[in-house]
């Protein structure tokens, strides 16, 4: 982080504070969390974060850049299921600690070795034991959010299973955003309040988008499962 911006300084300040919170209670140990090992500054006053190196990059530009390798894979489903499946376990253990993370997507997942996800980028993640109820002129990913949260910016454990089912989408069609690249925000946002969700991705089997991902876009909250649920529904895919 190069000194300079105020607006890029806080929020940076604001990942690093809540990291070092979830350091100190030995949340990142988690095998799908993103750990880190420290702060620092450097000798012009930059600040650093030192986490484990991921040597793969993010989730999204792993997908584009292996997409017919993965594609002509023949575990090609369970890559996919796998995936989905780190990611949940990730965020179950957030959720079990009253941790919302807020801007889940693959960009914000990281890929290890073996193929391995951890969830990453805390610059927006709260603790909270109900919801969190962000400022009204607050920018979010609209693509990626819940009714809830563009109506309200009503945030909760259950707007993330949402952008769960999101990054889904993302991986099951190998890096494509849902509701489309082309599409204006203004646009997804009707949609997505209106209760229209994104069509079934090609290699993505018909039980898995009606019990999974369209259950986790359910308009109303309560109705959509928790993270604990939707990782035990996964798992039966395997």
């Amino acid at each position: 982080m190069k000194p300079g911006s105020k607006e890029d300084e806080m929020n940076f300040n604001r990942e690093a504070e809540f990291m070092m919170k979830l350091q100190n209670l030995q949340i990142t140990q988690h095998q799908n969390l993103m750990q880190l090992y420290g702060l620092s500054k450097d000798f012009d006053d930059s600040i650093l974060i030192v986490t484990e190196f991921v040597r793969f990059g993010s989730l999204h530009n792993y997908l584009q850049k292996n997409k017919e390798r993965i594609i002509n894979s023949k575990n090609r489903f369970i890559r996919f299921i796998n995936m989905c499946i780190d990611v949940c376990d990730g965020m179950e253990y957030l959720e079990s600690h009253n941790i919302i993370h807020r801007d889940l997507a693959t960009r914000n997942c990281l890929v290890g070795e073996g193929e391995v996800i951890k969830v990453a980028d805390y610059g927006l993640a709260r603790f909270t034991d109900d919801c969190y109820i962000a400022h009204p002129q607050s920018q979010f990913p609209v693509k990626w959010s819940a009714p809830e949260v563009i109506k309200y910016r009503n945030y909760s454990s259950k707007s993330d299973v949402w952008s769960f089912s999101c990054l889904m989408y993302e991986v099951f069609t190998l890096g494509k955003m849902p509701y489309g690249g082309s599409t204006a925000n203004s646009v997804a946002a009707k949609q997505i309040i209106s209760g229209i969700i994104p069509e079934k991705p090609t290699f993505c089997s018909n039980n898995l988008y009606e019990n999974v991902i369209a259950r986790a876009w359910n308009k109303n909250p309560k109705d959509r499962p928790s993270f604990k649920e939707l990782l035990k529904l996964l798992e039966n895919f395997t």
